[in-house]
């Protein structure tokens, strides 16, 4: 009987095959990291100093409120010059309109003195021609 417990205790071949290809080979040990990449990664008390996404979150809520404030007041400085370059701008078109103005009636006058000279022109050189 002694014997009997002594074989359930035996190695097979088999049995050592099977037990051998759970370990993990060279190939997946080369894999790991090494204590001294352990080494380099940060500890509890490195990554507490570091932001929460809360934190970050509540970070960027703040950034986004100064912006939105910023962006209204240059919005509303824009406005204000821009009313005061239309204003100005018209003051300038209004006299150039008024310039305009200005030459097409001189054009029709010039172009009536003209055609007066003219005509007295022609009477002119007919009283002169009849004279003579």
């Amino acid at each position: 009987m002694k014997s009997n417990k002594n074989s359930s205790k035996i190695i097979t071949k088999a049995y050592l095959k099977r037990e051998l290809s759970k370990l993990a080979t060279k190939e997946e040990l080369s894999k790991l990291a090494t204590k001294e990449e352990l080494s380099k990664l940060a500890t509890k008390e490195e990554l507490s100093k570091l932001a929460t996404k809360e934190e970050l979150k509540s970070l960027e809520r703040r950034i986004n409120f100064r912006f939105d404030n910023f962006k209204e007041e240059v919005d509303e400085n824009a406005k204000k010059y821009r009313d005061q370059i239309l204003t100005r701008l018209d003051g300038v078109m209004n006299e150039l309109e008024t310039r305009r103005d200005e030459r097409d009636l001189e054009t029709h006058q010039y172009s009536e003195l003209k055609d007066q000279v003219d005509d007295h022109e022609k009477r002119i050189a007919r009283i002169e021609t009849s004279s003579t």
